[in-house]
C-alpha cells in the first residue's frame, strides 16, 4: 500500500510517501506560511522520485492537530482535496500521538508530549510506557494545571518545555529532537488506524483544534458569548 502523509501541525511541516515495503521518502515544507504553496509540489517530487503517479496512492494520512491553526487548516484542506480528486480513503492522525512516536522509552514510566498553545496554555497528553496507552488525552490548560497529572518518572517533551521549564522542574525533559512531529510517523500511524477500520470520508476530515482560534474567540466576545 502506498501512503501519502501530510504533517502541517507545526512551524516546519513535512510530506511523506510510504511504500508497500515500508520505505519512506520525506520532504520538508519549511515555514508555516509556505505550507500551502509547497505541499503539492513536494508530494509531486516524491512521487516522481518513486516513479509513481498520484493515482498510485492508496491512502492519505493527515495530522489533524492540535497545533498551528493555519498549518492544520492547510493540511486538512489539502488532504480533503486529494482524497476527493483521487477517490482514495483518508485517515486523521492525532499530533500528540505523532510526537509520541519520537520517544525512545529509555526506562521512563510515562511520556507527556506538550505543545505550546499560546495564551499561557499547552495542549498535552500523557501515555503510559511501554504500552503507550493514553492516561490523559486532549488536555488544554496551563502547564501548572497539567503538572499534578504527571506520574513520577514521566518524561516531558515538546516545544512547550522551553517556555515552561520551571513548571516541569523535577521531571525529565526529552531532547529537542522529540519536539518535531514527523510525516513518517503520520504515515505509519495512519496505516495502523486504517487497518483497524479508522478511515473517514473526506467530508469528515476535520481539524482538531481543541480550542477556539483567536478570531473565533474575538467573534464570540463581540456577540456576548463566553470564550
Amino acid at each position: 500500500m502506498w501512503i501519502c502523509a501530510l504533517e502541517t501541525s507545526s512551524q516546519l511541516g513535512e510530506v511523506a510517501l510510504l511504500d508497500p515495503e515500508g520505505r519512506c521518502r520525506t520532504a520538508k515544507l519549511g515555514a508555516a506560511l509556505a505550507h500551502a504553496r509547497d505541499l503539492l509540489a513536494s508530494l509531486s517530487a516524491l512521487l516522481d522520485e518513486a516513479g509513481r503517479a498520484p493515482e498510485d496512492i492508496d491512502l492519505l494520512a493527515v495530522d489533524c492537530g492540535p497545533g498551528s491553526y493555519t498549518g492544520i487548516r492547510v493540511g486538512v484542506t489539502a488532504g480533503k482535496t486529494l482524497a476527493f480528486a483521487l477517490g482514495k480513503p483518508v485517515v486523521p492522525v492525532d499530533s500528540l500521538r505523532v510526537l509520541l512516536a519520537n520517544v525512545d522509552e529509555a526506562g521512563a514510566a510515562a511520556a507527556a508530549p506538550v505543545i505550546d498553545a499560546r495564551l499561557g496554555q499547552v495542549y498535552a497528553a500523557i501515555f503510559d510506557l511501554p504500552a503507550r496507552t493514553p492516561v490523559l488525552s486532549d488536555f488544554v490548560g496551563t502547564a501548572r494545571e497539567l503538572r499534578p497529572n504527571l506520574p513520577p518518572g514521566a518524561v516531558v517533551f515538546g516545544d512547550a518545555t522551553a517556555r515552561y521549564r520551571d513548571e516541569f522542574a523535577g521531571f525529565t525533559i526529552g531532547p529537542a529532537a522529540w519536539s518535531q512531529p514527523r510525516a513518517e510517523a503520520v504515515a505509519r500511524l495512519g496505516a495502523e488506524t486504517f487497518r483497524a477500520g479508522g478511515g473517514v470520508a473526506p467530508d469528515d476530515l476535520v481539524p482538531r483544534y481543541l480550542r477556539a482560534s483567536d478570531a473565533e474567540r474575538r467573534r464570540r466576545e463581540r456577540h456576548g458569548h463566553a470564550p
